[in-house]
């Protein structure tokens, strides 16, 4: 895992970055499905205008960490090992069944946890949206929030915060950024993701590697968006 260093200001900067890009990589789609383009190109817009910025952004940082560029940033990050895959299996059923745990737990109290699933997979068949869709879930989402929250944030929070304070902090803000404010998700949902994003913090800490929490996260969404496909958003609770 990359040093724990950097303070609270690099962890804002850092989660700056991410919900910026976010929000013009939202404003594109919108204004393609304004103007009637093709929905694979808003999709396509969405996710490289979303997720590169950041991306770079924090390879940069973490190669600044080591008195290096990008170079090193990626350096850092490593690549996967074989053990990084059976690692990321534990990471995902962990995820789970921490999901499953608060899930019950806050339906229990009455809480609704609502979805941020609403709108995907409208179309029937395996067109270009629905491809997209499915790398930016399963591909480029895992990679880049894996290297913001868990390679920048949450080492940028150990020092000032400690290790448990920093799972708990960086994985609170991990499941608000995944709200959907046009849908159905709401508090509920943020408490469930949260402990989401303490697994994958946990788990970056206890393997001292990223890969494992990326491959669970890929996982994780990954069985979301079968799910979504087959059954509907219904059945998440959307």
């Amino acid at each position: 895992m990359p040093p724990a260093t950097g303070g609270l200001r690099e962890a804002f900067l850092a989660l700056s970055v991410l919900l910026l890009s976010l929000l013009a990589g939202g404003v594109g789609f919108a204004v393609v499905e304004e103007v009637g383009l093709p929905e694979w190109l808003g999709i396509a817009i969405l996710t490289f205008v979303g997720y590169a910025p950041p991306l770079v952004w924090s390879l940069r940082r973490l190669g600044a960490r080591a008195a290096g560029g990008l170079a090193t940033g990626r350096a850092v990050i490593g690549r996967p090992r074989p053990s990084d895959v059976a690692k990321g299996a534990l990471v995902w059923v962990s995820a789970v069944v921490a999901q499953a745990m608060v899930a019950a737990a806050l339906l229990g109290f009455g809480v609704e946890i609502g979805s941020n699933t609403e709108g995907l997979f409208d179309d029937s068949g395996f067109t270009a949206a629905l491809l997209l869709t499915a790398f930016a879930a399963v591909v480029a989402a895992p990679v880049v929030e894996e290297v913001v929250f868990r390679g920048v944030i949450l080492p940028a929070l150990v020092p000032r915060l400690g290790r448990v304070f920093a799972v708990v902090a960086q994985a609170v803000v991990f499941g608000a950024v995944h709200v959907d404010p046009t849908g159905s998700a709401g508090v509920g949902l943020v408490v469930v993701l949260s402990a989401v994003g303490a697994v994958f913090g946990a788990a970056t800490l206890i393997t001292g590697r990223l890969w494992p929490a990326i491959i669970g996260h890929a996982l994780f969404n990954g069985v979301v968006l079968a799910v979504v496909l087959i059954a509907g958003p219904e059945v998440l609770g959307g």
